[in-house]
C-alpha cells in the first residue's frame, strides 16, 4: 500500500525499505551528529558518542512508531521532536523508510485519504487476523482503518501464546479493545486441540500438567 499509494501523502513512488537495523541506526547516528544540541546530549568525555544511550533512544523511536506516535506528539520535548523529525526527513530524502514506517504511513494514508480507504474497504469485505494475541497498536489501528464501518473482522488467537510483549504487542487488542470497538462481536472458544497427536498430548501432560485439563491442550 505504501509503495502504491504513498504519493497521496507526499512520499516518492520509488521508496526503498531499510529493514536492516544497522543501516537505519547509521542514519540515525548521523542525524544526532548533525544537531549540536543532540550531539552534546550523547557525547562521552572523550568526544565520542555514547552508543548505548544512542541505541536506546533509537529503539524508543521504533517503539513510538509501533504506537502510532508522530513527531507532532512530542511538542513538550523539543529536542526529541527535532531528532525524530530529522531522522524521518533524512530517510525520505534518501527515498527510504524503515520497517516500522510501513504501518505508520499505511495508517496515515487510510486515515487521511478517505477515497483510498474506501477502495480497500470495497475490496476487503471480510478480514481474518491470525495470531491476533500478538497485535500491536499500529497493526490493530491499520486493521480497523481497512475495515471501516462495513467490513467484517474475524480474529483468531490464544492469549496464552502471546510472546511479543517486548515488541509492543499485547493480547489486550484482541481481548479488550476489539470488544470495546465492536460491541456486537461474538466470541467462540476452541477448547479442543486437533493439531497434536495423543502421544504429543501425553508428553505435554507430563511436562506441564497445569496446562492440560481432561486431556485437552489449549490451542
Amino acid at each position: 500500500m505504501v509503495l502504491q499509494r504513498g504519493h497521496s501523502i507526499g512520499l516518492n513512488p520509488d521508496l526503498h525499505i531499510f529493514d536492516d537495523y544497522n543501516d537505519r541506526f547509521k542514519i540515525f547516528s548521523e542525524v544526532v551528529e548533525s544537531i549540536p544540541r543532540a550531539r552534546k546530549k550523547y557525547v562521552e568525555p572523550d568526544g565520542s558518542l555514547d552508543s548505548k544511550r544512542l541505541r536506546n533512544t533509537f529503539d524508543s523511536f521504533s517503539k513510538a512508531k509501533r504506537n502510532l506516535r508522530f513527531p507532532s506528539d512530542y511538542e513538550s520535548q523539543p529536542l526529541t521532536q527535532l531528532i525524530y523529525q530529522e531522522y524521518n526527513d533524512r530517510m525520505i530524502a534518501q527515498n527510504a523508510i524503515d520497517f516500522e514506517d510501513i504501518l505508520l504511513y499505511a495508517y496515515r494514508i487510510l486515515s487521511e485519504k478517505s477515497s483510498i480507504a474506501d477502495i480497500y474497504q470495497r475490496i476487503y469485505r471480510n478480514i481474518c487476523v491470525d495470531e491476533a494475541q500478538d497485535l500491536n497498536k499500529a497493526q490493530y489501528e491499520v486493521i480497523k482503518a481497512i475495515a471501516g464501518e462495513s467490513s467484517g473482522i474475524f480474529m483468531v488467537g490464544d492469549p496464552n501464546q502471546a510472546i511479543y510483549g517486548f515488541n509492543g504487542s499485547s493480547p489486550d487488542y484482541m481481548l479488550k479493545h476489539f470488544h470495546t470497538d465492536y460491541p456486537d462481536v461474538v466470541t467462540y472458544e476452541l477448547l479442543e486441540n486437533y493439531r497434536s497427536s495423543r502421544a504429543v498430548i501425553d508428553a505435554a501432560k507430563r511436562i506441564e500438567p497445569s496446562f492440560v485439563m481432561t486431556g485437552v491442550l489449549p490451542i
